[in-house]
């Protein structure tokens, strides 16, 4: 791995520790460039966090896998996922430069490759599987009562229910069922998807929409809230992102529709876009 290069005003100087209103500055700002290094080399880069100065639980929950990934000990990793979020500053300068670790870190990670190398078939498989069963539900249309029809009943019995608007349980059975995503939030509920992925609960995180990719979920706005949800399968450099929804229509965006289709929206759209963190 490189090493870091910082100006002055970058330099280690402080405790991070989650608070409000966040701690921002310069320092932050390094710290989440040098993550969202590490998660690249380490072949990673849908755990990287938005490099913004500020350190809040996005960046929390990225300083804490990249200290499993470059073998820190189960106390450090415990600390940095604590509801303090503390990252003191020794650890940030191991953070931001592996080189300061000790050998006992080197060895312990090169005894999590194995579960690495685990991660990352999960991650092709996951996202893969989920995306193309929903493409294989396209024109899937409810059949006599609303929210019911074979398919949309099997969905729906899977989270023991039966009769609901059924977006998100589309969504929750393509990704559960099918891509074994590790959650347990109530996708049927949309709002509880955003709510789930801003608190990093549940197995899901919130990123930046520009940064989406095949597997990630969308909620949309309706009236301020949330409204709606989709399965991103694509996006366009121009700030398109492609989705396949359930109980849609025609409509850009429509939560009753009755029908899965493939929609596009513009990502000023979204209003959270969650991200599942391991799947398998």
């Amino acid at each position: 791995m490189g090493k870091t290069r910082m100006s002055s005003n970058a330099e280690v100087h402080r405790d991070l520790n989650l608070v409000t209103p966040m701690l921002m500055g310069p320092d932050v700002k390094a710290l989440q460039e040098r993550l969202n290094h590490h998660c690249e080399h380490y072949k990673f880069p849908w755990r990287r966090t938005k490099a913004d100065g500020e350190y809040g639980k996005r960046t929390q929950r990225t300083a804490k896998f990249v200290a499993w990934l470059i073998g820190l000990d189960d106390k450090r990793i415990e600390g940095i996922g604590s509801m303090s979020g503390h990252i003191g500053e020794e650890l940030q300068r191991v953070l931001r430069d592996p080189g300061k670790r000790s050998e006992e870190d080197r060895k312990r990670e090169d005894g999590r490759k194995a579960k690495r190398e685990k991660l990352h078939k999960e991650h092709e498989v996951g996202p893969k599987a989920a995306v193309e069963w929903a493409l294989k539900q396209v024109g899937t249309k409810e059949e006599g009562e609303t929210n019911t029809g074979p398919k949309i009943d099997e969905w729906q019995a899977f989270f023991e229910m039966h009769g609901e608007p059924w977006c998100g349980i589309f969504v929750g059975y393509a990704v559960k069922k099918i891509g074994k995503a590790n959650c347990d939030t109530g996708f049927a509920a949309v709002e509880h998807i955003r709510v789930d992925a801003e608190a990093g609960n549940n197995n899901l995180h919130d990123i930046n929409p520009a940064d989406a990719e095949p597997g990630d979920i969308a909620t949309f706005y309706a009236g301020g809230g949330d409204d709606h949800v989709g399965l991103i399968r694509s996006k366009s450099e121009n700030g398109t992102i492609f989705t396949v929804e359930g109980n849609t229509s025609s409509q850009v965006r429509d939560s009753d529709g009755g029908i899965v289709e493939i929609k596009e929206h513009p990502i000023g759209d979204v209003r959270c876009m969650a991200r599942i963190e391991s799947w398998g």
